[in-house]
């Protein structure tokens, strides 16, 4: 991501801030179309750059410049199934991605799978039997077009690997 953050051209020269401890991100997180949302700690990005970034990273993850939500597969890489913008069952991001959406939406499709989805990030599992049998793949496609699920891939990218990316950017220069 580093190399895609450094490939959008030259940021605007902002006052540095000291980092932040993981906070949280505010509920309604930036689109690929709209800057990030106030409170955000992404200032070194315009609203273009951080579009194209995001496009660069679809490429990459899905073959096309189109974000892709409702992505789901078993790649056979040993984490699991890959979704959304690139998280995956084993690792624990989908697992957080999906707490953070039920969190604001209770009743959605994707709060049955709470308990496989734990249960295979704290064994690293790449073991997909059991979300397969009980249709996770189809919750978390219909789940895609839920702005508040969208909201939620988008944070977790945020948290994960953009505030990261552009902090390890700020040290390199």
């Amino acid at each position: 991501v580093v190399l895609v953050v450094l490939a959008c051209g030259p940021a605007p020269r902002v006052q540095a801030r000291p980092p932040a401890a993981r906070a949280p991100l505010p509920r309604a997180a930036a689109s690929a179309s709209r800057p990030p949302a106030p409170g955000s700690r992404t200032p070194l990005l315009t609203a273009t750059q951080r579009r194209r970034m995001e496009q660069l990273v679809s490429v990459f993850e899905n073959g096309t410049p189109e974000l892709q939500y409702g992505y789901v597969e078993e790649l056979g890489d040993g984490r699991g199934y890959t979704v959304g913008r690139g998280f995956t069952t084993a690792t624990g991001d989908a697992l957080a991605v999906v707490s953070d959406f039920v969190a604001q939406e209770p009743s959605a499709h994707l709060a049955a799978f709470l308990p496989e989805l734990r249960r295979l990030a704290e064994t690293r599992s790449p073991d997909t039997r059991g979300l397969r049998a009980a249709g996770f793949p189809e919750a978390w496609r219909r789940s895609a077009g839920n702005p508040r699920f969208r909201a939620a891939l988008d944070a977790e990218v945020e948290r994960s690997s953009l505030r990261p990316a552009l902090a390890h950017a700020r040290r390199v220069g």
